[in-house]
């Protein structure tokens, strides 16, 4: 098979060309006719007794090229889940065989920015799609933006899918509802936590706004304490003032004295409703006044939920930041040098491990050298895992059902070194290594 390229004022073409095919006019026909969108625009070009198949792929960009220079992110897996299931639906529609299509990313080209990937179709070309479609996969799990863990695990769960030995691309559909279905329930826990964190803001601030009414300097307590208790004395010493004047007939004669036609009666009975009317007045603005705040004694060592960064400021058990992303790992969870860990990808069956003795196992029996994976399946001493020098290894110890590093199976008691993010799988369980 020769792969040129041409082209004129208005199109580019890749040319493939090949004596091995023979006449194939019905599914020349049918690619000349199809619009389906996973296919390049096809035609056929005889020249001098020599027949080209052309492939119009202007304003295309080649997936290879594409891939080795941005990498692929979840967004573009989900492209390649959609472009495969999309050639099982052509092959069906246009009565092709699926072993005619060139699935080799440099011949693969993509639309901008929808991200529509379209392969060709090579009339009487044999060539075992099933194959063709691994190496695909495998290609792409090793071109995966491996910062992007959404990205890595759909990759995976595509490279795994189509492992299968009796692999149909149609299943690919529920890959894709099951990533929707996903999306979905985390787009509904963001907006709950994020209702949380609303909530969580306003109680905070209403009690930021209470505090701060109850931190009241208390040199001005002590103050208004005071002048309260000197008011009292004051109006105390009036009333008795004017009780002892009436009764000994000093109000009388003073009023004598400056000339007044008024009783001291009267005269004293105006001094003390003054008098209590001042009292009533200073206990009724005490009474309607900001009351006191009490303000709870707290634990030092307590840390509230909104102080010092809110709901964010929480860490995982050990005490390290979750969102730790020093040195631009790919995981988010960090480790210490005297430490792995093993994130468990079937959140639901298995935990997470964190490996801190070494060498260790992992298995189902209850033993101190032994890290329990409490899973129908595992063996009781299912591998072992090593730190040297030179990296971790792990080792099957002759497990019943396996143990697989990216999908491909350990032989009995063979060390493999592991590297950061690969998928370790003990008996279908899955972990993350990091």
């Amino acid at each position: 098979m020769e792969i040129a390229y041409s082209g004129d004022a208005f199109h580019t073409y890749m040319v493939i060309s090949s004596e091995e095919w023979g006449e194939n006019e019905d599914e020349e026909k049918m690619m000349s006719n199809q619009s389906a969108q996973v296919l390049l625009p096809f035609q056929v070009q005889r020249l001098n007794d020599r027949k080209n198949y052309c492939y119009d792929i202007s304003g295309r960009m080649e997936f290879r090229s594409y891939i080795e220079r941005k990498q692929a992110d979840r967004s573009m897996i989900k492209s390649v889940i959609r472009f495969i299931a999309g050639l099982d639906q052509a092959v069906e529609e246009y009565l092709l065989m699926p072993d005619g299509l060139l699935l080799q990313p440099e011949c693969m080209y993509l639309e901008m920015p929808e991200e529509n990937l379209r392969a060709a179709y090579i009339p009487g070309r044999k060539e075992d799609f099933s194959k063709q479609l691994k190496e695909l996969t495998a290609w792409l799990l090793e071109n995966t933006y491996h910062e992007d863990r959404e990205g890595v695990l759909l990759a995976y769960e595509l490279y795994k899918s189509v492992q299968q030995e009796n692999f149909l691309p149609g299943r690919l559909k529920e890959l894709l509802r099951e990533e929707k279905r996903e999306n979905v329930q985390g787009e509904l826990d963001m907006e709950t936590n994020k209702t949380f964190v609303e909530e969580a803001s306003d109680k905070g601030q209403q009690r930021e706004e209470v505090d701060a009414d109850s931190k009241e300097p208390a040199s001005k307590k002590l103050i208004q304490g005071k002048k309260a208790i000197a008011w009292k004395i004051l109006s105390g010493i009036a009333v008795g003032a004017a009780v002892v004047s009436y009764v000994c007939g000093w109000t009388g004669k003073l009023l004598q004295t400056a000339g007044m036609t008024v009783s001291a009666e009267w005269v004293t009975a105006v001094f003390i409703l003054g008098a209590g009317i001042s009292v009533l007045y200073r206990l009724l603005s005490r009474r309607t006044g900001p009351k006191e705040v009490n303000v709870e004694k707290r634990d030092p060592d307590h840390h509230d939920l909104f102080e010092g960064g809110g709901v964010y400021a929480f860490t995982d058990e050990t005490g390290d930041d979750i969102w730790n992303t020093d040195e631009n790992k790919t995981m988010l969870l960090s480790r210490s040098e005297n430490q792995i860990r093993l994130l468990s990808l079937d959140k639901k069956t298995a935990p997470d491990l964190v490996l801190d003795r070494f060498p260790c196992m992992v298995g189902s029996l209850q033993a101190e050298d032994v890290y329990v994976i409490p899973v129908r399946g595992i063996s009781r001493k299912h591998a072992r895992i090593e730190k040297t020098e030179k990296g971790i290894y792990l080792m099957d110890l002759n497990s019943t059902n396996g143990t697989r590093i990216n999908g491909e199976e350990l032989k009995k008691n063979e060390k493999r070194r592991l590297m950061a993010e690969d998928i370790i799988e003990f008996a279908g369980v899955r972990y993350m290594f990091c």
